[in-house]
């Protein structure tokens, strides 16, 4: 390959990404973890914060208080210039995280460089100025992100770029092939097309400490809620602390949203059956090296690619990694601004 981005087109549209980072930095845990741990990155100046209603009958299981009106809360840089001023790109956080993610904030740094406004999403729930908000979260909410891009119409951006990491990469995914999305390009970044597996991945005791930090944020946040909501959160904060992910997906979020299980949510939300349905351009990365994510599912994103999609496996990366290095930074900064300019001179 002769650079990272954009991508050599070989037939079948799957990519072997050039991804080389310092031998140091080679691993998968440090990948996975060094954005997280290390890195240090000021939010971009926020021109205005998105609030938008959103349904709370689909939070089946929760009582929600009068006080708790669900909302779906953005931070919003518009970008200077007039280069494109009708374009903006959604953002989406992953497990535990928000708006203010590490990977996030970069992202939106390059975008805004590019001349791209961006705006930030919160998924619903997640944790506003220090405040519990009513609601929980969950992976395959695709109801959300319609409710996001239609704001963004409203408000007169005709093209929208939607990127998500993780569990929104997945959610993403899912999106794109309940329906085609006009005018829409997506990015998903390390995105787990199996709930299932991934999980059990996360639970295997070789990830232990990922288990754990997942559970910290997730205890904590329910803890939080259940002291500002208790009508609504104090019965599922009792049940805590739970010892494995999928045990709080089957104590909190399946009954929070009216599944049987944790077992009947992953397979709903799971985007893998819906691959071959997207009409719509997307990106895909996944690093062969992702602790969170095996062999198999890499396996259905190839057998399962439409035209539409392409697909980038470097050999390494981690999960939601891909750092070369001081000077270089996060490749996954590059080939998304990358990515979002080709789709924009392609039309």
């Amino acid at each position: 390959m002769t650079g990272p981005y954009p991508l050599e087109r070989p037939p079948g549209g799957v990519h072997d990404l050039a991804f080389s980072p310092p031998w140091l930095l080679r691993g998968r845990h440090v990948q996975t973890c060094f954005g997280t741990l290390v890195r240090r990155i000021a939010p971009p100046p926020v021109t205005e914060r998105w609030r938008i209603p959103v349904d709370d009958d689909i939070e089946r299981g929760g009582a929600i208080e009068p006080s708790g009106a669900i909302e779906l809360v953005g931070e919003m840089s518009a970008a200077r210039g007039p280069d494109r001023p009708r374009e903006i790109a959604i953002l989406l956080h992953g497990l535990g995280g928000s708006a203010s993610a590490k990977y996030v904030l970069g992202i939106a740094h390059r975008l805004l460089r590019d001349g791209l406004s961006v705006v930030r999403m919160n998924l619903r729930g997640v944790e506003i100025d220090g405040r519990a908000m009513p609601g929980l979260y969950r992976s395959g909410l695709t109801e959300d992100l319609t409710r996001t891009v239609d704001y963004a119409r409203a408000r007169g951006f005709e093209r929208v770029y939607v990127a998500g990491f993780s569990l929104t990469g997945n959610t993403v995914l899912k999106w794109l092939g309940e329906a085609e999305r006009p005018g829409v390009t997506a990015f998903a970044i390390s995105p787990p097309v199996r709930l299932a597996a991934c999980v059990d991945l996360i639970d295997a005791p070789r990830n232990f400490i990922y288990q754990r930090y997942f559970l910290h944020k997730l205890h904590r946040t329910l803890e939080a809620k259940a002291r500002a909501f208790p009508a609504a959160f104090a019965s599922y904060a009792a049940q805590a602390p739970f010892r494995t992910l999928r045990a709080f997906d089957d104590h909190v979020t399946a009954p929070w949203f009216g599944f049987r299980d944790a077992a009947h949510y992953y397979d709903a939300a799971s985007s893998v059956d819906v691959l071959p349905r997207i009409r719509d351009r997307v990106t895909i990365v996944h690093a062969l090296d992702d602790p969170f994510v095996d062999a198999e599912d890499l396996r259905f994103l190839v057998d399962r690619r439409p035209p539409s999609m392409e697909i980038a496996l470097p050999h390494r990366g981690g999960h939601v990694g891909f750092y070369e290095g001081p000077r270089a930074g996060y490749a996954m900064e590059r080939w998304i601004a990358a990515a979002f300019r080709e789709r924009d001179r392609s039309g």
